[in-house]
């Protein structure tokens, strides 16, 4: 894509740390980024003040992921996704795809885009991105750190949670509980104030959620 201009870099393979890392880079003037992750442990969203998109997987598995990208209607699409590998047995050889342990990626994207991450089953990390998150995965661990816009998690299975400051809140857990600042709350939590500047919207199942304030 013209749009897209992509530096790719060599897979480097670390002897002394057993890890494998795969690396590519875009500069791209999409306002949104939507991220598909298989077979991942962890996914980190990191600011960046440079107009350029650095993804970053490392795994103790040599080539076991490839990134892609495709650029359409201002979108920027990145997929993250498992290679089949070779699993070698004394009667048979054959080719599988599994999840890759201790796999993880981290992302380094500009401030004030709109952030779509979606998986299965991933930890997803946010150092306290600088715009717009939306996260659907079935199972996981999801830490937002401090929340600077608005968030919106989907979640069926795990924990959730995010330090607050102005802030309107829709949460709703089904099976899940919600902790903020240490007491429980009923779920749905709905909170409005006159000087909210952005909303986290969550919608859960057996996921809890816990809130800090600062």
């Amino acid at each position: 894509m013209k749009d897209i201009v992509r530096f790719i870099f060599i897979l480097v393979y670390s002897a002394a740390l057993g890890q494998n890392t795969v690396q590519e880079s875009f500069q791209t003037i999409s306002e949104s980024i939507e991220i598909v992750v298989e077979d991942l442990d962890e996914i980190k969203i990191v600011n960046s003040n440079a107009n350029i998109v650095e993804a970053r997987v490392v795994s103790l598995a040599e080539k076991s992921h490839t990134i892609s990208t495709e650029e359409f209607n201002n979108v920027l699409k990145m997929k993250i996704e498992a290679n089949p590998f070779k699993e070698d047995s004394g009667i048979f050889r054959k080719y599988i795809t599994q999840r890759i342990h201790k796999a993880s990626a981290v992302i380094q994207l500009p401030k004030n885009k709109e952030v779509i991450i979606l998986g299965k089953y991933v930890d997803v990390i946010s150092e306290s991105y600088e715009g717009s998150l939306s996260i659907y995965i079935d199972k996981g661990y999801v830490n937002l750190n401090e929340v600077k816009k608005n968030a919106m998690i989907k979640l069926f299975q795990g924990n959730i949670h995010f330090i607050a400051e102005n802030t309107d809140f829709e949460i709703a857990t089904s099976k899940g509980r919600i902790t903020k600042k240490g007491q429980s709350i009923a779920s749905p939590y709905i909170q409005k104030t006159k000087s909210s500047d952005k909303t986290i919207k969550i919608d859960a199942i057996n996921a809890n959620v816990f809130i800090d304030e600062k």
